[in-house]
């Protein structure tokens, strides 16, 4: 709902078992969740990597820097903190796409240095939020 009140099309599925691998082709980006009924979204990110997927960005409440290495590892490109912050969360997206546009075919997979300077600078605030109580 959060993205698709700013202008994204989205499309949502129940379950790791709902997501059809090779339908990906047609996405521009998969937003997994960390905790997913069936299977976890590190499975899951995966599964969508080594199918040739869209770039994949985590959602999850456990950021840690253990848990975002995780995600790295896996493949993700970047991360979005919960629970949302629907004008955060739908910039944040348009920036991931952005960069995944101006990626050529030549690139090496993964995350670009941008990306994870970015990464860490999002997390560190993030983290200073909630431990805070701070604002923007």
């Amino acid at each position: 709902m959060v993205l698709e009140s700013a202008g994204f099309v989205v499309t949502a599925v129940e379950d790791a078992e709902s997501v059809d691998l090779a339908a990906l082709d047609g996405f521009d980006l998969a937003l997994v969740d960390h905790v997913l009924p069936g299977a976890s979204g590190l499975e899951l990110c995966r599964a969508i990597v080594a199918a040739g997927g869209p770039p994949v960005v985590a959602m999850t409440g456990h950021a840690t820097a253990d848990t975002l290495s995780e995600w790295i590892a896996a493949g993700a490109v970047s991360w979005l903190p919960k629970p949302l912050d629907p004008a955060r969360s739908a910039d944040h997206v348009a920036r991931v796409l952005e960069t995944e546009r101006r990626r050529t075919p030549d690139d090496a997979p993964g995350p670009t240095r941008e990306q994870l300077v970015d990464l860490v600078a999002t997390c560190a605030r993030e983290l200073a939020d909630r431990t805070d109580g701070g604002t923007e």
